[in-house]
């Protein structure tokens, strides 16, 4: 029988966004351990441009509902072709390769800023290859994926998939 959480013991949870958006009312689960190294697939063809990846990357990392501080970004693509494109950090690396203060670091396959060794210069910005450093005007440095894979739980149409 599994031992029950005693007053005192750490034990953190995460919203179950899925379950949140279906208007489940216990829409918590238990947090899970860092996975490791993992990646974001986007399946354009799948993507109805809801934007649920982005309202939930916002909760997930800042807990609000502010889809403008999500680490993704989806471009609808209108007249023509018509459809839409999920833009999202490929864990490259050129972000922690140009940032003068060295603060970004690689952690179990993740880039990281290090808020407290950022300067907020931008430079990480300017050089992403993909346009997914965001810096939000009410912020002093900027938001990048973390692979929490929340969005892609979140999708209901598997236009995410963490591997």
């Amino acid at each position: 029988m599994p031992k029950m959480a005693e007053f005192g013991d750490e034990v953190s949870f995460d919203l179950n966004y899925s379950a949140l958006l279906a208007g489940m009312t216990t829409p918590y689960v238990k947090k899970q351990k860092n996975r490791g190294a993992m990646s974001l697939i986007p399946i354009d063809e799948n993507c109805s441009g809801c934007r649920i990846c982005q309202v939930v990357c916002a909760l997930e990392n800042f807990r609000e509902m502010n889809p403008s501080k999500a680490a993704l970004r989806i471009e609808g693509r209108f007249p023509a072709p018509g459809d839409y494109r999920i833009h999202l950090c490929d864990q490259c690396g050129q972000c922690a390769e140009a940032c003068p203060e060295e603060a970004i670091h690689q952690e179990s396959g993740v880039y990281v800023i290090y808020k407290d060794e950022c300067s907020g210069c931008m430079v990480c910005v300017e050089v992403c290859p993909w346009d997914v450093m965001i810096m939000h005007k009410r912020m002093k440095t900027p938001i990048k994926c973390t692979l929490c894979g929340q969005c892609a739980e979140a999708c209901p149409r598997g236009a995410l998939i963490l591997k």
